[in-house]
């Protein structure tokens, strides 16, 4: 009979194992995949957003850090600015138009056709390694082969894999969710022995949920109100899980703000 260590070790592997041949299909298939209507706004705007973050540090009264010429501005660029860059570096450019060629035998038409294809690369690289991230979480209030069955199902669904092949704001938003959540149910079934550390954590993947779309904000207050009703209804313990919320919730917002730049010079015009 294997141990609970072998059974870990053997369920890893075969994850490790599924996800890179799903990377490979997925990549294999992102020409395939087309873009989001709005995806070239959002790499126009980007380098306004990493020209903020470094004039707040050269020029920080600077007119420029507190101008908005859109909406898009107000997107969350935790995935948008990392992909943004690997699509720019040579480095990057130079390896996956080899890999592209060679091994995925995808022709590129122009540097904008490697452009968009680089950024939904970054997308399914992102993907795989939250799903793993995933399976380690959901393995600590479950077990390692529930938790390595449910990747595998979630990863084929169509409409997940399907946005995952170039949605880079909403399954972005929903894997970030889904972390989020997982760390606040470990919270909540940890209740009695829970930790600063273990608030530090919530507190701050909220705060990534939120740089990814500030209505995260709704979910959060929804998963607030289920704490509610999850643990028991004596007040030392409501009093207890309220002033741990309005830490997790000052943790979140001190993230948000750490993440955003065109909040920096004006926050109370940025909200």
């Amino acid at each position: 009979m294997l141990s609970t260590t072998d059974r870990i070790f053997k369920s890893k592997n075969y994850l490790v194992l599924y996800l890179f041949i799903y990377l490979f299909f997925q990549i294999n298939l992102i020409v395939k995949s087309g873009t989001t209507w709005d995806d070239l706004k959002l790499i126009e705007t980007t380098p306004r957003i990493i020209h903020k973050f470094n004039l707040f540090f050269t020029d920080p009264t600077n007119g420029f850090l507190s101008e908005f010429v859109s909406n898009f501005e107000f997107y969350g660029y935790l995935v948008l600015v990392p992909a943004y860059l690997f699509s720019k570096n040579d480095i990057v450019i130079n390896l996956f138009s080899f890999i592209f060629k060679n091994i995925f035998n995808i022709n590129i038409i122009n540097n904008q056709d490697l452009e968009y294809i680089l950024r939904h690369t970054f997308l399914s690289i992102y993907v795989v390694c939250s799903l793993f991230i995933i399976f380690k979480l959901y393995s600590k209030i479950s077990d390692e082969k529930t938790s390595f069955y449910f990747i595998v199902i979630l990863s084929l669904i169509p409409t997940f894999s399907g946005h995952a092949l170039f949605n880079l704001k909403d399954v972005p938003f929903m894997i970030q969710n889904f972390i989020a959540a997982l760390f606040f149910i470990n919270y909540l079934i940890k209740f009695h022995k829970v930790s600063y550390h273990d608030l530090i954590k919530v507190g701050l993947f909220f705060g990534l949920l939120l740089l990814i779309r500030f209505n995260g904000l709704a979910l959060i207050a929804i998963y607030y109100f289920f704490s509610y009703l999850y643990l028991a209804k004596d007040f030392v313990t409501i009093k207890k899980n309220t002033l741990n919320l309005i830490a997790i919730s000052f943790i979140s917002l001190v993230v948000l703000f750490i993440g955003t730049p065109s909040a920096w010079q004006k926050p109370k015009l940025w909200i």
